[in-house]
């Protein structure tokens, strides 16, 4: 997963603007998410003042976590950020929240944390661990992008990101799973192994019995060692049935 890969996700939030949900707001939030190390329960209680000086300068630490924003990326969106709200009308004050639409005085900071999840997942679905999945991608980007030695780059990124420097490594040795991307289990793993193989029956020479067979062995002994996890009691024959639907579809195609 590339900077690259990230930005697109955030630029598909920021361009995302109906029924109640500022895209450029929540953008702003998950670019402090990847590049600061901002946690979730932060994003509500962040102020003006934790960010900018008086005036809109922007400060070289988040002063309210001391963590650092001198990464030029996140610099050049933090002085549109500031220009933005100004221009909505929002107050600018040192004491004013920083994301207006998601301020909270910290009496219902759960509630808000919800409502941001749940504006995630409206704007795509696959968003509903992004900030999580963020923080852990950003980990990797600071650490590469810091000097001197590999222990010394591990400390300043645990320091960061306020984790442990095993989680730094995990993030590091791709232990995570990438922004935005569920590991399927269950029946959705079931229907996308049983979609690979029937996609691959177009590839099939069917004059060719002994490629035909093959083609069954594969395709029944990955459905059958999938793992049942995330399997209900009632979905057990899901495997079965996407094996028998595999069939079917072999001996229509091989009629043709």
């Amino acid at each position: 997963m590339s900077e690259r890969d990230v930005e697109d996700i955030i630029n598909e939030i920021e361009n995302y603007n109906k029924k109640k949900i500022d895209g450029k707001i929540l953008a702003c939030a998950m670019r402090l998410v990847y590049y600061a190390g901002l946690q979730r329960n932060e994003i509500p209680v962040l102020t003006i003042g934790d960010v900018y000086e008086p005036g809109g300068k922007i400060r070289d630490k988040i002063s309210n976590f001391n963590i650092d924003i001198s990464d030029r990326n996140i610099r050049i969106k933090l002085s549109d950020h500031y220009d933005y709200t100004k221009a909505k009308g929002c107050l600018m004050s040192q004491t004013d929240p920083f994301f207006h639409k998601y301020y909270s005085d910290g009496s219902d900071l759960d509630i808000v944390v919800k409502r941001i999840g749940d504006h995630l997942k409206r704007i795509n679905s696959e968003y509903k661990s992004l900030i999580r999945d963020l923080r852990n991608q950003g980990m990797k980007y600071f650490y590469e992008k810091c000097t001197g030695t590999k222990e010394s780059a591990l400390e300043e990124t645990a320091d960061q990101f306020r984790v442990t420097e095993r989680s730094v490594k995990d993030s590091i040795n791709d232990k995570i799973t990438p922004p935005g991307k569920q590991k399927p289990q269950g029946k959705h793993k079931v229907n996308m192994v049983s979609l690979k193989h029937s996609e691959g029956l177009l590839a099939l020479d069917y004059s060719n019995i002994k490629q035909i067979k093959s083609a069954i062995d594969v395709c029944y002994n990955e459905i059958y060692t999938l793992s049942d996890t995330g399997l209900g009691k009632s979905e057990k024959h899901i495997k079965v049935g996407a094996f028998k639907n595999f069939i079917v579809t072999l001996l229509k195609d091989w009629k043709q």
